[in-house]
């Protein structure tokens, strides 16, 4: 098991004499680990293929698992498209007023 502290690397971060490099580069991997991009925003163990495979063609000190803002809007009930290739996106808005706002769950 891996034995991380988060201060430890922190620590390390602020400590190097050189810029560390953490880019937020998730969803190319979906190319690089042969894996569609839609499934992997919804299938954890398909995203950490991406990740591994980002990992092991460019070696960083850490990586990010994927953005997807719209799982808060999706949370609420709004619509939410995918599209082949694509992030997922919030496809129409499910509050237009105050009274809306208001009679969310």
């Amino acid at each position: 098991m891996l034995n991380f502290k988060t201060s430890d690397f922190v620590n390390a971060i602020l400590t190097s004499k050189r810029r560390k490099v953490l880019p937020l580069m998730g969803a190319p991997g979906a190319e690089l680990s042969g894996s569609d991009l839609n499934d992997a925003y919804k299938d954890g163990e398909i995203q950490f293929k991406c990740l591994e495979a980002l990992y092991n063609e460019f070696p960083t000190e850490a990586v990010f698992t994927f953005m997807d803002l719209s799982l808060e809007a999706e949370a609420f009930g709004s619509p939410i498209e995918f599209v082949t290739g694509e992030v997922p996106t919030v496809s129409a808005p499910i509050v237009s007023d105050e009274e809306s706002i208001d009679a969310l769950n």
